[in-house]
């Protein structure tokens, strides 16, 4: 997030969904995933609920896990490639 920040032009806004157990308060984690990354409660997606009994993963994260994606990001990704081209294509100074 920071280096889309930095290096594309300015973003056209952020999505978030989140993955948590069964017992994590999904409110709360919305909210605290909200103040960590400063994107809007209405930007977030349905979330994955993992249920209970799957039998693996004992220590659960108290926020779950969160996945951001890039609003309109074709042009960004774009963008980004061809500067990687570039950057190949430049002898070593």
């Amino acid at each position: 997030m920071a280096w889309s920040i930095q290096f594309l032009p300015p973003d056209t806004g952020w999505r978030a969904k989140l993955n948590v157990h069964a017992n994590n308060n999904e409110m709360q984690a919305r909210l605290w995933w909200s103040g960590e990354l400063s994107v809007d409660l209405s930007n977030f997606t349905k979330s994955f609920v993992k249920p209970e009994g799957t039998g693996h993963r004992k220590n659960h994260l108290p926020h779950g896990v969160c996945i951001l994606t890039k609003r309109c990001s074709t042009d960004d990704y774009h963008r980004t490639m061809a500067w990687i081209d570039f950057m190949k294509s430049e002898p070593s100074r």
